[in-house]
């Protein structure tokens, strides 16, 4: 909550002062996932891809969030190849994931295709598209992923 209001310097404090209390099999990894997840709202995605780099997550929704930093991060530094291969990877990832719930699953796949619909139509200067793709996402606009996209749309948009 703190990263979607922007309340950076407060979310920094937390993972400080709260960072023992986290089980400690687990510890590394969240706090490297956090750190990701402050550095990407900071805008660091060099950072972001340092962070999260070397984790070997064992929870599903640690691989999933990896994923989503990964992929965004791509997408900020336009990396675009990178970025569409690792949204095909990503698909089959969650297609294939037997230990999540249908709404995690359907909350990322509309990510996943968004972002690539996003990355397809920005290549081919389609902002027509672009207009569709946040008109289909403005009921979503409360999920940080699909604020996310459609602050990238707006950006291409108004370019």
């Amino acid at each position: 909550i703190a990263l979607s209001l922007k309340k950076l310097e407060w979310a920094e404090r937390f993972i400080e002062n709260y960072k023992n209390e986290i089980i400690e099999s687990d510890r590394e990894n969240v706090i490297k996932i956090a750190t990701a997840q402050l550095e990407s709202e900071k805008g660091n995605f060099n950072k972001v891809l340092e962070s999260i780099a070397d984790i070997n997550a064992d929870h599903i929704y640690s691989k999933v969030d990896i994923r989503n930093l990964t992929v965004m991060s791509y997408y900020e530094l336009n990396y675009t190849e990178s970025a569409l291969s690792m949204l095909d990877s990503f698909k089959h990832f969650i297609n294939g994931s037997r230990n999540m719930s249908g709404v995690f699953r359907e909350n990322h796949m509309r990510f996943i295709n968004s972002l690539h619909s996003l990355i397809i139509n920005k290549e081919k200067k389609h902002k027509g598209k672009l207009v569709e793709l946040k008109e289909k996402l403005l009921p979503y606009k409360n999920d940080r992923r699909s604020s996310w996209i459609i602050s990238k749309i707006d950006l291409l948009i108004n370019y």
